[in-house]
């Protein structure tokens, strides 16, 4: 028996928010190979596509949705297309995080890494916005 079979996601929906990051799209595969429908949720639309036409070429069951989830109305948008595509949402992976160090697209954001000392407050607050706030959001969206 192999852990996929053991731990099967079969007929369940799995929503990984981040999804088109190193983490996040190593989640989504991991989740579909699992058996799970997987929603990639990110904000770049051309990852966001990128990312479920690679699952979806493999034979897994992906969506994408772009959404910002430091926007609770994006955030609840976000549930009410996965619920009212799936009619379920069963996992919830909070993947998403903005840390310069390893987001190729930190440049175009106006972040960069740096020095503790050095770092700015703005992005810091950025930072929390996206990785606490964001979290937080997503997770009490999913669970109502």
């Amino acid at each position: 028996m192999t852990i996929f079979e053991k731990f099967s996601l079969k007929d369940k929906v799995a929503v990984v928010t981040g999804g088109v990051g190193l983490i996040g799209a190593e989640f989504c595969k991991t989740l579909a190979e699992a058996g799970a429908s997987v929603v990639v949720v990110d904000l770049n639309a051309s990852l966001i596509q990128a990312t479920v036409d690679t699952l979806t070429k493999s034979g897994f069951n992906a969506l994408g949705i772009s959404t910002d989830i430091t926007k609770p109305e994006s955030v609840n948008a976000m549930v009410e297309k996965v619920i009212s595509t799936f009619g379920r949402l069963d996992v919830l992976v909070n993947s998403a995080a903005l840390d310069p160090k390893f987001d190729p697209t930190a440049a175009e954001k106006g972040i960069a890494p740096g020095a503790f000392e050095d770092y700015p407050l703005a992005d810091w607050n950025a930072a929390m916005n996206v990785n606490l706030t964001g979290m937080f959001l997503v997770t009490q969206a999913c669970v109502k």
